[in-house]
């Protein structure tokens, strides 16, 4: 069993006999960084700061995400693509927030086995983002990613968010693959329902 060791905001994987031990990671937000010496992390950071209230579909879209996952038992992996400012990243921390686990959030290109191993030991339901993936991750970076949805290198109880601008910068391997990402949603820009909420509201 992987223990986890606190030091100020970092948590290191460690032993049972180190001091302030967590045998799982306490829910909040995660980055992982790296020391010298190459040795991985999880540095505890800010939560997200959202609005108060949601508009259009996100409501609807972070629910049916969340209801999958809990009745499959596999990873569920969701690509979140289309234009700056379309709500993708919005979507991904409310799907973060409303799961109630512990967030991953990786935004280095890591994809080494020591990398892989890492996120294989947090056997804890979890929820990994990838933001802007495909500025982060090159094509043959995004393939040695793949034992990661299909729960080779990690439990089968995570939700994976990836979000990105350009739908097909994403690997060909992960599209059309619904055990690899059970959702693909694209926004094209501020849907209608959200333009109408929102100015029912603020109007005067």
């Amino acid at each position: 069993m992987t223990y986890y060791l606190r030091s100020a905001n970092t948590y290191k994987p460690t032993t049972e006999a180190a001091l302030d031990v967590h045998k799982t990671l306490p829910v909040g937000n995660y980055i992982i960084q790296q020391d010298q010496w190459g040795n991985m992390f999880f540095e505890l950071v800010d939560s997200f700061e959202l609005p108060s209230k949601r508009y259009g579909d996100n409501i609807r879209n972070t629910e049916r995400i969340i209801n999958t996952f809990w009745t499959r038992p596999a990873t569920t992996g969701v690509l979140l693509t289309g234009e700056k400012g379309s709500g993708k990243t919005l979507l991904a921390k409310w799907i973060a927030i409303n799961s109630g686990f512990p967030v991953i959030l990786i935004n280095s290109a890591y994809c080494d086995d020591n990398f892989l191993s890492m996120l294989q030991n947090v056997a804890q339901k979890a929820v990994f983002i990838f933001d802007e993936f495909e500025k982060i991750y090159d094509k043959k970076q995004q393939e040695r990613l793949l034992t990661l949805f299909d729960g080779v290198y990690t439990a089968n109880n995570k939700i994976i968010v990836l979000t990105a601008n350009d739908k097909w910068s994403v690997g060909d391997f992960f599209h059309n693959r619904p055990g690899r990402l059970r959702y693909s949603l694209h926004y094209k820009g501020i849907d209608i329902d959200f333009i109408r909420e929102y100015c029912a509201e603020k109007l005067n």
